[in-house]
């Protein structure tokens, strides 16, 4: 017997061009449809802006202002964004930047800091843009392929992709409803909180919250709130917000 790496296994020509091509075809295929799915869903993903006032310290001192970003996505026709909690639990204003350039004030109307998702309503939605589906979370699988998009550090319409790395269940508190997250190893930085994560079909299926790291950066442990949580805390029931209106 020979081992394995001294075998010598002769193939026929042929069949091993058949090989590559089949393998040169799957990627071309994968790469086509992420490339659709970006086209399609990209323009519905915003940045979100904020700003919060600051009290002076002392009589002698200035007001502070402090400036936030993450972002967000557009959900229906007429003007609801999902974001992370965190993102505008503190914001005294906020606006939303679409990729065209164009900026709408947002109002907070439901926030849920437990599970970390927010919902924003715009007076308005630019002409064109077309909202993003809310997907069945619970379809996805662990291994799936799975992409996010965001404004990581404040630059837009940013792509990263990755797969579903783990899924986590937390029980609230005295209530009936658990709150799922949904691990992956896609790159996530500061400034795509509250920003999509889609499904290969451009469904979104998590709304992302947090990442784990030593650096501060992407070391590929990041976490979303799984799109089925999100809509039965701010689109099944009556939307609470807790802090002040933006």
């Amino acid at each position: 017997l020979r081992s394995v790496a001294t075998m010598r296994i002769k193939l026929p020509f042929t069949f091993v061009l058949t090989l590559l091509t089949f393998s040169t075809m799957s990627v071309t295929t994968n790469a086509q449809q992420l490339r659709d799915a970006f086209r399609k869903v990209g323009p519905s993903v915003v940045i979100v802006k904020t700003r919060r006032v600051e009290i002076a310290p002392s009589v002698n001192e200035s007001m502070g202002i402090i400036d936030g970003l993450g972002s967000g996505v557009l959900i229906s026709n007429d003007g609801k964004v999902l974001t992370a909690a965190h993102v505008v639990q503190t914001a005294d204003v906020a606006t939303v930047e679409f990729s065209d350039g164009q900026e709408m004030t947002a109002r907070v109307i439901g926030s849920d800091v437990q599970s970390d998702v927010a919902l924003l309503q715009l007076k308005e939605v630019p002409k064109g843009v077309t909202p993003a589906t809310l997907g069945d979370s619970d379809k996805v699988e662990v291994g799936d392929e799975i992409f996010a998009i965001g404004a990581p550090y404040g630059i837009s319409q940013t792509l990263s992709v990755g797969h579903l790395s783990g899924r986590h269940r937390l029980k609230r508190n005295n209530q009936s409803i658990s709150v799922e997250f949904l691990q992956t190893d896609a790159a996530i930085n500061t400034g795509n909180s509250g920003g999509p994560m889609f499904d290969m079909q451009g469904n979104v299926i998590g709304i992302v919250s947090s990442i784990m790291s030593h650096t501060g950066g992407s070391e590929g442990m990041a976490f979303a709130t799984a799109a089925n949580t999100a809509k039965k805390l701010l689109l099944e029931r009556k939307p609470f917000w807790s802090g002040i209106d933006a």
